[in-house]
C-alpha cells in the first residue's frame, strides 16, 4: 500500500526500523526462536546487510482483486555539499 511505501522510505531515510503496532506475541506454530525471522517490537537501527553497501527494504502489497505488487527500495546516496566560494549571499525578493 502507499502507507507501507511511505513508512519504508522513512525507515530508510532515518535508518531505523519502526516497531510493529499492536503486536503482543507470535503464533507458537511459527517457531521464530530458531529462525532468522523476527517481529520487530521496538525501534531499532537499520544496518546494511553487508557493511559498505546501501540499506535496502522491500514492500509487498496484495489488492482485493488478487493483484500483488512488490517493490525493493534502496537508500539514496550521501549528498556531499560543495562549499560556497562566498562567505555570505544576498537574496532579494
Amino acid at each position: 500500500s502507499c502507507v507501507g511505501l511511505i513508512k519504508t522510505a522513512l525507515a530508510l531515510k532515518h535508518r531505523q526500523i519502526p516497531p510493529t503496532l499492536h503486536f503482543t506475541r507470535p503464533n507458537p506454530q511459527l517457531k521464530l526462536e530458531n529462525s532468522p525471522f523476527f517481529v520487530n517490537t521496538k525501534l531499532q537501527p537499520l544496518e546494511p546487510t553487508v557493511p559498505g553497501t546501501p540499506r535496502r527494504a522491500a514492500v509487498n502489497s496484495i489488492g482485493l482483486g488478487g493483484t500483488n505488487a512488490h517493490i525493493i527500495l534502496e537508500e539514496a546516496p550521501e549528498q556531499v555539499s560543495a562549499p560556497t566560494a562566498r562567505q555570505w549571499q544576498l537574496l532579494l525578493l
